[in-house]
């Protein structure tokens, strides 16, 4: 899971307990992993199939190495593994295979490719206005969840006691959802 933002910086901007903050930082950690299709903070390593193409877009980007390349039918065993000279990729994840490899091969080997790769963005390069609006929206979380119970008082009254709470309010359109929005993983 992506590490945007640690349970110690929530305690610092909340003043949650360690569980509360532990929790919020996860939630947040996930759910802007999941808004983005992107992984935060550490690397992945991946293996997915794809048909066979000489271009392919894998389906992560901030790709930091392809560790294999292999060729062959399905459930086929052992697959023709390419040499790493015979693909190149770039860090959005486009993957070009070579034509000559695959014109080597006998025909009707290759209906799919493997391809295990790696990605994710290091944490020293998390942009810092995705961290801030992390922090924000955890903490805006934490307020409106788990200190009051996601309810927010709308109207009160002392003599005969009366307490109205608020319908919940749609905060998708706030400045710090644009800013993850903005880092989502875009495809043509």
């Amino acid at each position: 899971m992506s590490q945007i933002i640690t349970s110690e910086q929530v305690i610092e901007r909340t003043g949650a307990s360690n569980a509360d903050a532990a929790l919020v930082a996860s939630a947040i950690n996930q759910l802007i992993e999941t808004t983005t299709s992107r992984c935060w903070g550490e690397s992945k390593t991946v293996t997915e199939v794809y048909d066979a193409a000489n271009v392919l877009w894998l389906r992560q980007m901030d790709i930091t190495a392809v560790a294999s390349v292999k060729v062959g039918l399905p459930n086929q065993l052992p697959r023709t593994t390419l040499e790493a000279g015979s693909y190149s990729f770039n860090k959005y994840g486009r993957l070009v295979l070579s034509y000559a490899p695959m014109r080597a091969l006998p025909p009707l080997t290759s209906d799919y490719i493997e391809v295990t790769f790696a990605h994710g963005v290091p944490a020293d390069e998390i942009p810092a206005d995705l961290t801030l609006a992390a922090l924000n929206l955890a903490s805006d979380y934490y307020s409106h969840s788990v200190e009051n119970g996601g309810k927010e008082v709308s109207e009160e009254s002392i003599g005969s006691y009366r307490l109205s709470y608020r319908a919940s309010a749609n905060r998708t359109a706030s400045r710090d959802w644009q800013v993850v929005n903005a880092y989502a993983k875009r495809r043509v």
